[in-house]
């Protein structure tokens, strides 16, 4: 019963499809307790934390595949074009928008790999009827200014968390203030 759906999208989401493969028994989603709090401190926790101070130097960003998946991307528009179409048929107004990650503002070289994910879902959006909000400008403000909106290369601090609520917000108060045409259902 949602008056507005929200969808926000990231580049990467061109060529994101689950696989539903195990992911119980990795590192990250053990399937036993470890041997001791102290065992997992060292063997988890502790490489991600030297990771940190170790090196003054960034980490790479990751880079954009050249040659996506060619199954995954009409997959993946066909899945934005449900998830519109099944919100639309329960009332719904449909808001998307479409989130930058660092290496679209930081890596000039490696940008022109980077669009084909952005435009596709931009021109997905666009074929349902939906222009997407963007806050590319507001994220380049915010680190000119020497703030971090990203939590790594691809993820919101919470810097960027607010940046996009204040993105957002006008299109879902506009949207929850016009009247609604809920679907009617059969005996109502």
């Amino acid at each position: 019963d949602a008056d507005v759906v929200v969808l926000v999208f990231n580049s990467q989401d061109v060529n994101d499809v689950p696989t539903f493969a195990k992911v119980i028994g990795t590192k990250d989603y053990p399937d036993h307790a470890p041997i001791s709090a102290l065992w997992e401190g060292v063997s988890h926790y502790l490489p991600g934390i030297m990771a940190r101070f170790g090196s003054s130097d960034p980490k790479p960003l990751p880079v954009w595949p050249a040659i996506p998946d060619e199954m995954a991307i009409p997959i993946s528009m066909n899945a934005i074009q449900n998830m519109v179409q099944i919100a639309r048929a329960s009332g719904a107004k449909v808001i998307i928008g479409q989130h930058v990650e660092q290496a679209d503002l930081l890596v000039p070289a490696e940008r022109a790999l980077l669009p084909i994910g952005h435009d596709l879902i931009l021109w997905t959006s666009r074929n349902c009827g939906v222009e997407p909000i963007q806050w590319h400008d507001q994220f380049v403000a915010a680190m000119q200014a020497g703030q971090k909106p990203y939590r790594d290369y691809m993820h919101p601090s919470a810097v960027g968390s607010r940046i996009i609520a204040e993105a957002l917000f006008p299109a879902v108060r506009d949207a929850l203030l016009q009247p609604t045409t809920r679907p009617t259902t059969a005996g109502s």
